[in-house]
């Protein structure tokens, strides 16, 4: 730590680069994207894919009258990770809005963080930069009080968010409030929701920006706890904005039928 008297330490980690925050240069990223389209080097969206974000594009074209906010529903495998991106990339972030993308485990966070790079051609005019910052306890990754007015697209974990929201941190007021009600939040894994202290967080962000679309991502659309059922209703009044069931995706040969085998035990 560096720093004396009154004055804010500075954690010397603050000063190194990060590899979990990135500034693109939106004009490079169409440039090769239009180069890999050339030479047909670009990833080919399945059919549910594209009948995903065939829903997903018009639920935010629509802007329902808030609350706002939509499940999208795959299976494992079934790429949900990539289709919201390309969603966001092709849509919200061409339009200016802010994205927060939420997440339970590290893992999740780095391989939404991950797609940037191959989406990021998707981005229209004129918007020339996009920034990425993952943000966790873990050491690796951005710390909260790095989270600055400018960002674009924070990935944060949801225990980061629930605990910062629940202080007011101010890297949070000052990150929403320069969305200016352009906000898109994602929640990943969503069946989650209903905890109570996602729903809390939930609630402040609405509050916050009362026009944000809610997003969730899952392939198990149902909450365990009985007593809290309802409540994915009511944090994702449109429900679910497209589903299709692992069977189908196995007959398209998209996913592997599993195979079962009996495995002896000596009980």
């Amino acid at each position: 730590m560096i720093g004396s008297g009154n004055e804010r330490e500075i954690n010397i980690m603050d000063l190194q680069p990060n590899l979990f925050y990135t500034l693109y240069n939106l004009t490079e990223r169409r440039h090769d994207h239009a180069e890999r389209r050339r030479d047909q080097k670009e990833r080919e969206l399945a059919y549910h894919q594209q009948a995903a974000l065939g829903k997903l594009g018009t639920w935010y074209k629509s802007k329902p009258a808030p609350p706002r906010g939509g499940i999208l529903v795959l299976p494992t495998g079934g790429g949900k990770t990539f289709t919201a991106l390309h969603f966001i990339c092709s849509n919200p972030l061409s339009e200016g809005y802010k994205i927060l993308w939420l997440a339970h485990t590290h893992h999740l966070l780095e391989q939404a963080s991950s797609y940037f790079k191959e989406l990021t051609g998707l981005i229209k005019e004129p918007k020339e930069r996009l920034t990425v910052r993952v943000v966790s306890g873990t050491p690796e990754h951005c710390q909260f009080h790095t989270i600055t007015a400018a960002d674009d697209v924070i990935i944060c974990s949801l225990q980061t968010a629930a605990n910062a929201a629940k202080r007011s941190h101010p890297q949070l007021d000052a990150f929403l409030n320069a969305a200016a009600g352009k906000l898109i939040v994602v929640f990943d894994e969503a069946h989650h929701a209903p905890a109570p202290g996602y729903r809390i967080l939930i609630d402040q962000l609405r509050t916050c920006c009362p026009g944000l679309f809610l997003l969730g991502l899952t392939a198990t659309p149902i909450y365990n706890d009985e007593r809290r059922q309802g409540w994915l209703l009511k944090l994702f009044p449109q429900n679910i904005l497209y589903q299709v069931p692992a069977k189908d995706l196995m007959a398209a040969k998209i996913l592997s039928r599993p195979v079962l085998e009996d495995a002896p035990t000596e009980y």
